[in-house]
Order: C-alpha cells, then structure tokens, then sequence
C-alpha cells in the first residue's frame, strides 16, 4: 500500500483541473514547479507551443559519477 508523501502528492495531482483540451497542463505544471522549489532542485522551462511548457527539474545538490547512467523521466501533465 502506498501511504505518506507519495500518496498525499497524488491525491493533490489528480485533484488538478488539466484536461485537454481544456485547460490543459497549466495549472499541473505550476504546482510541479511550486513543489521541486527548493535547494538543489533547478528548473527550467521551454515553452513548446503558446502557453504550453516542458517543465525540466534537474538534481543539483549530489556528487555524480560522470560515467553513471542517467534517470529521466518522461510524463504528460494533462
């Protein structure tokens, strides 16, 4: 069962007018940004079409090994 962090963030997620169309993923994307704000995390935006963005969150704070595989995760916010 999952319970704690991951949950209450899920349940905050789905709760979030995104559809598309619709309102599209606005609202979700500000809420991701708003959440990853913290130190270590850096963001960037790109906006792919008018009002729609890519939202890339990038791990800052750790030591990496240059020859370790990378994680990326892709998803839809709507």
């Amino acid at each position: 069962m999952i319970t704690g962090e991951a949950l209450n963030l899920t349940r905050k997620l789905v709760r979030i007018e995104s559809t598309n169309p619709g309102v599209g993923e606005k609202n979700v994307e500000e809420f991701i940004k708003e959440y990853l704000s913290v130190p270590g995390i850096r963001i960037t935006e790109n906006e792919v079409f008018d009002g729609r963005r890519n939202l890339i969150a990038e791990i800052t704070s750790y030591q990496f090994d240059k020859e370790a595989p990378a994680l990326v995760l892709i998803c839809h916010m709507d």
